[in-house]
C-alpha cells in the first residue's frame, strides 16, 4: 500500500491569505508611507485647518502595497497609514474619509493595471517578480491618474469642502493642478518601485 506524500500548499499566486513575510513587508510599506507623509512631504495653500495642495509621495508605499499584495493589501496599507500619519502629526481633525481616498488610491491602481495587462483580479496574492519587472510605463499611468482624479480631485475636494463648510468650487481647483503635478510623479516612481521590488525584499 503506497501513500501519498503530495502536499495541498497552494502556489503563492493563489494564495488566499497572504505569507508572513508579505504582512511584515506590508508594515514596513505603512512606516515608509507615513515617514514620507510627515517628514518628507511639503504643505502649500493652507485653508483652515488642512492643506488644499500638497506636494508628498506617500501615496506609492500605499499603491506599491496593492502591486505586490492585492487590492485588499493596498487598501489596508492605506488606512492605516493615513492614520498613523495624522497621530503623529495632526492637522484639525480625522476624517476617516481621507484614509478611504488613500485605500482606494492603491486599489484603483491595482485593479487598472490588472485589466490593462489582461489579467485576472484577485483581491489577495503574493508579489510576482515577473509580473512586477513587466509594467511598462504607459501602463502605469492610466490607474494612476484614475486614481488622482477619483481621490485627490474629487473626493479630497469634498472631504476637505465639508470639514471647513465650504464650497467644493474653493477646494477643487487647486486640488487639480496638485493632481497634474502629481500624476507623471507617481507614474515614474510607481513604475521604478515596481521593477525593484525583488531588490527591495518584496518578491
Amino acid at each position: 500500500m503506497t501513500t501519498n506524500n503530495t502536499t495541498n500548499i497552494l502556489p503563492a499566486a493563489r494564495r488566499r491569505i497572504w505569507s508572513i513575510k508579505s504582512v511584515v513587508s506590508m508594515g514596513l510599506l505603512c512606516s515608509l508611507s507615513v515617514v514620507l507623509g510627515t517628514a518628507l512631504s511639503f504643505n502649500m495653500l493652507p485653508f483652515g485647518d488642512t492643506y488644499t495642495f500638497k506636494i508628498s509621495i506617500n501615496l506609492l508605499p500605499v499603491q506599491l502595497s496593492a502591486l505586490c499584495f492585492g487590492p485588499l493589501g493596498g487598501f489596508i496599507v492605506g488606512i492605516i497609514s493615513d492614520f498613523l500619519k495624522w497621530a503623529i502629526a495632526p492637522v484639525g481633525f480625522y476624517h476617516p474619509g481621507i484614509g478611504i481616498d488613500m485605500g482606494l488610491s492603491g486599489v484603483i491602481v491595482s485593479v487598472t493595471l490588472a485589466l490593462i495587462q489582461k489579467r485576472r483580479v484577485r483581491l489577495v496574492h503574493e508579489p510576482d517578480a515577473e509580473s512586477l519587472g513587466s509594467i511598462t510605463l504607459l501602463q502605469a499611468i492610466p490607474g494612476v491618474a484614475l486614481s488622482q482624479v477619483i481621490c485627490s480631485m474629487l473626493l479630497n475636494s469634498y472631504w476637505i469642502a465639508s470639514m471647513q463648510h465650504v464650497s467644493i468650487w474653493v477646494t477643487l481647483p487647486p486640488r487639480v493642478v496638485n493632481a497634474l503635478v502629481m500624476i507623471p510623479v507617481y507614474s515614474v516612481l510607481l513604475r521604478a518601485s515596481a521593477r525593484y521590488a525583488k531588490r527591495f525584499g518584496l518578491t
